[in-house]
């Protein structure tokens, strides 16, 4: 008489179960038991009996039964199974010795009397719901419109259209940038000078360049008789180039045309030594001319900052600085002289604009 109660009122719990969730068991074990965790013991029930138990996580609604698993005060598992009342429908303590891998077993034994709980009272699980119906087919396609007349045919009228304006451009070459730098370069010519030399240059460059440079250079001194004669260059230079960009930079063949004033001064003779001039001389100073050709690469970055490597090959009027002997004078041999063909390169950096 019991067991058929059971069963009736199981059947009434299903029934509203079903009508609240396809769900029956909702489980509750300590967050805290390792030993069976819950995951385990969800895991397991819902392996043997499909569709009934609530994943762990869901709300608990109306209807359901509910099961709690936990660990008694003597170590023992004990399982509590009570209808939506709280009355209890099932208890049972499982005396367990827990080790590695009695985990999942304990949790499989819960999910076992539970089961065969169910076996008894003659409970089935709820059935899966039905599947959801096919949607209905799509409507059939609208039929093509009537196709539209042709227009008439437009009356032709003869319109006059306006050549478009050319454009404004930059007058034939590419945006005008200056620059002004300082450099240093050493020279080595054919008569065994060797000088250095500090420059400052300015240039503007367009489709070509065109670079104006002077400076001054160290000084040579040289004996003459009891005295000593100090030489001085003063290097002048006008040159144009062709700026070919390249990967990084450009490089800049070109020409150049070349100005070196040569200064001399006599010391320690006591104002015994008389100088002559040649052409292009006076008392103190000399003008030499020349040409070159010039091979440079530069690269100028964003910040309005350039760097420039220069390399030329020039030639130009040489003198022979000579002492005077004798009754009459006579020329002696050279104590200095400036060469007539020379090797320069120099590097230099500064600022461009705009």
């Amino acid at each position: 008489m019991h067991a058929a109660l059971i069963s009736v009122c199981l059947l009434l719990l299903g029934d509203q179960a079903r009508a609240a969730d396809s769900h029956v068991i909702a489980v509750s074990v300590p967050p805290e038991q390792t030993c069976p965790a819950p995951r385990q013991i969800t895991d397991a029930l819902a392996a043997r009996l499909p569709g009934v138990v609530l994943p762990q996580g869901q709300p608990v609604k109306p209807g359901m039964l509910r099961l709690a698993v936990a660990t008694d005060a003597n170590g023992g598992i004990r399982i509590d199974l009570a209808d939506p009342e709280g009355a209890p429908l099932l208890h049972r303590v499982l005396t367990v010795t827990r080790g590695p891998g009695e985990c999942a077993a304990l949790a499989d034994t819960t999910a076992l009397i539970i089961e065969r709980y169910w076996r008894e009272v003659g409970y089935d699980a709820p059935p899966l719901a039905p599947p959801s119906p096919p949607p209905p087919p799509p409507p059939p396609p609208q039929p093509p419109p009537p196709p539209q007349p042709p227009p008439p045919p437009a009356a032709a009228v003869e319109t006059a259209v306006a050549a478009p304006a050319p454009r404004e451009t930059a007058a034939t070459g590419a945006t005008l940038r200056w620059s002004i730098a300082a450099a240093i370069a050493g020279r080595a010519g054919n008569a065994g000078a060797r000088d250095a030399s500090a420059l400052i240059a300015f240039a503007a460059e367009g489709r070509i360049g065109i670079r104006l440079s002077g400076g001054v250079s160290n000084d040579t001194t040289a004996a003459l008789g009891t005295g000593l004669v100090d030489f001085r260059r003063f290097p002048l230079r006008v040159g144009g180039y062709l700026p070919i960009r390249i990967g990084v930079g450009q490089l800049e063949p070109g020409l150049g045309l070349d100005l070196d004033l040569f200064s001399f001064a006599i010391r320690s003779d006591g104002g015994i030594t008389a100088t002559e001039a040649p052409t292009f001389c006076s008392a103190r100073l000399c003008r030499a001319w020349g040409g070159d050709l010039a091979l440079g690469w530069s690269y100028a970055s964003s910040h309005h900052v350039y760097v420039r490597a220069l390399a030329r090959l020039g030639m130009a009027s040489s003198y022979d600085f000579v002492p005077r002997n004798g009754q009459p004078p006579t020329n002696g041999d050279p104590i200095w002289r400036t060469p007539s063909t020379y090797l320069e390169v120099a590097v230099e950096s500064g600022v461009w604009f705009p």
